[in-house]
């Protein structure tokens, strides 16, 4: 069962282009699978799609073409075979004789001698390979080009490299005073900008402090958005797309009227779901942000704008295969648009963060340049902020500037 959901998950990713949480949470048999089972299906699937250029590689060396058509979802059983071979230290025999079985369940038993015939290869002809060799092979062409063009081949390979690694856990802290009580309950290190982080694994919801609220998931870098705005206490401030809503309970906890606004109303109901588990308080608006404006001006704004989240791959490798290099320019042409109409809501003197969780220049230097430039009457306040997945955290671009008049 556990193989099967990370089949029809990968299926979907790959070939309907579903964003893997999405995929995996709403399978219809996620519920009868126990936490091992599911922990391991989880596993599987993202481990193929983190590592898929590699694996990919490694299946075309034993075929003289890609099969077409339907029998493409062979490459999927494949890869999730090839996954748990090389990757997941999966006894041989029941990584390929479990492949075998998805023959049947995914209505391609015809090509079960195909598919015993390249994972047998493959295990009998296995070899250690440079992890640059695995990273770079694992990032498509245009992505990897882009970044030696933003920051030099050294360090475009160094971030390829960082997604061969799981994403530590990072947590921030409803009361900043408690961090040497969570540090020892949870076994944590405390992070130079006050981010608990701990390693990866387990369910969260069992975690200690998860169910009264004392703490949120958060990347150390997605927590330094609400701080540029400074001290909030008691001023008004919009949280633009705020969903899933970890800066929204920052701005709460810190004392501000929040108003939260995102037009997803499955990812605002998550939202709701934190403000209820942390007693915290914000008003939560399910708007297009293309349409809606608030009654009034406000004293800051948070504009955590959609982007192309190349700078989460490594939480999210299904990005990896999901995205292309026109995205970038139409999720840049949507953020534009709306920090101008952003610029309209807040009061002279006011400040507004504007952030992406990406890596591209498009989507974070220029974009602030271009903004500046389009807009006299606001000013940059600091040095803009961006993180590397290099550096162990989240790739981020943040930027504050103020309205002068």
């Amino acid at each position: 069962m556990p193989r099967r959901v990370a089949y029809d998950v990968i299926c979907q990713v790959l070939g309907k282009k579903r964003p893997l949480d999405e995929a995996f949470n709403t399978h219809p048999h996620l519920e009868k699978l126990s936490p091992k089972a599911r922990s391991f299906s989880r596993a599987v699937v993202t481990t193929a799609l983190r590592n898929k250029g590699f694996i990919d590689q490694l299946i075309d060396a034993c075929m003289d073409k890609r099969p077409k058509g339907q029998a493409r979802d062979i490459l999927n059983i494949m890869r999730l075979g090839v996954a748990q071979l090389y990757f997941m230290a999966v006894p041989a025999h029941a990584a390929v004789n479990e492949s075998l079985k998805l023959t049947n369940y995914a209505k391609l038993i015809q090509y079960k001698s195909l598919i015993n015939a390249v994972l047998r290869r493959i295990e009998r002809e296995r070899k250690e390979y440079p992890a640059a060799q695995i990273a770079r092979a694992n990032i498509p062409n245009w992505l990897f080009e882009s970044w030696v063009n933003a920051y030099g081949e050294d360090t475009a390979l160094k971030i390829a490299e960082s997604h061969l690694i799981e994403a530590p856990l990072d947590i921030t802290l409803k009361y900043d005073d408690e961090a040497a009580i969570w540090m020892k309950r949870l076994g944590a290190e405390q992070l130079d900008n006050g981010s608990l982080r701990m390693k990866a694994g387990g369910r969260i919801e069992e975690l200690d402090g998860y169910g009264n609220g004392s703490w949120w998931v958060q990347d150390a870098a997605a927590a330094e958005p609400v701080k540029m705005l400074g001290d909030v206490k008691g001023k008004t401030v919009l949280d633009l797309c705020c969903a899933p809503g970890g800066k929204t309970m920052q701005l709460a906890a810190r004392g501000a009227k929040v108003i939260a606004v995102d037009k997803n109303e499955n990812r605002l109901k998550r939202v709701n779901d934190n403000l209820e588990r942390t007693k915290l308080t914000a008003e939560v608006i399910a708007a297009d942000l293309m349409e809606w404006q608030p009654d009034s001006e406000v004293d800051a704004i948070l504009l955590d704008a959609p982007c192309s989240a190349t700078g989460t791959l490594r939480r999210h490798p299904d990005g990896l295969w999901t995205k292309k290099s026109d995205d970038i320019k139409a999720m840049s042409d949507i953020q534009g648009t709306l920090w101008h109409r952003a610029s309209n809501w807040v009061k002279p003197g006011g400040l507004i963060v504007y952030c992406t969780c990406s890596l591209q220049p498009e989507e974070g230097e220029l974009m602030l340049k271009a903004f500046l430039k389009g807009h006299e009457n606001f000013e940059q306040v600091g040095e803009a902020q961006r993180f590397l997945p290099c550096d162990n955290k989240d790739g981020f671009f943040i930027a504050c500037v103020k309205r002068t008049k």
